[in-house]
């Protein structure tokens, strides 16, 4: 009897400091991916390695080879004009909102951006009508879907 009164009260003991060893032990909890934090802290950094760099990759296919790639939301764009009146050769996704990138503008503060260049101009009486609204905003659903089938000829980005 005595026996088990000693290894009862050392069973105890022992699962008593696990316990609170375990409930006191530091915890390191990753509410995203590493590979999100890794982004949010050098977004250029990450989009030239990733895409700018490797742009032979993805030229010549849908846009949205570079977008179902990336670890990183779109979050607007704006549209660049060509030589040709009425079509516009290429986008610049943005990945702030349009908000942040007009405060950071202001206060000559750069953006994180790449500059996708398509194999044929686009007409911009189909993009106004595809979108119906408007153009040079927030990136949606939408946007994705009528842009992302465009074939991408050129990438460029700045160097972090």
């Amino acid at each position: 009897m005595k026996k088990h009164l000693i290894l009862t009260i050392a069973i105890t003991a022992s699962a008593n400091s696990y316990a609170t060893a375990k409930h006191n032990s530091p915890k390191l909890v990753l509410s995203k991916p590493i590979t999100s934090l890794y982004i949010q802290q050098d977004t250029a950094k990450y989009l030239y390695e990733h895409v700018v760099l490797q742009k032979a990759k993805y030229q010549h296919k849908e846009l949205n080879d570079i977008l179902n790639s990336l670890n990183i939301e779109v979050k607007s764009y704006l549209l660049s004009h060509g030589r040709k009146v009425g079509y516009r050769t290429g986008i610049t996704l943005f990945f702030e909102n349009r908000k942040n990138i007009s405060e950071k503008l202001e206060r000559h503060i750069h953006t994180h951006s790449i500059y996708i260049e398509f194999e044929k101009p686009i007409p911009l009486d189909l993009i106004n009508s595809s979108l119906q609204t408007g153009h040079d905003d927030e990136w949606q659903a939408v946007e994705k879907e009528f842009f992302g089938k465009h074939i991408v000829s050129d990438i460029q980005g700045s160097k972090p």
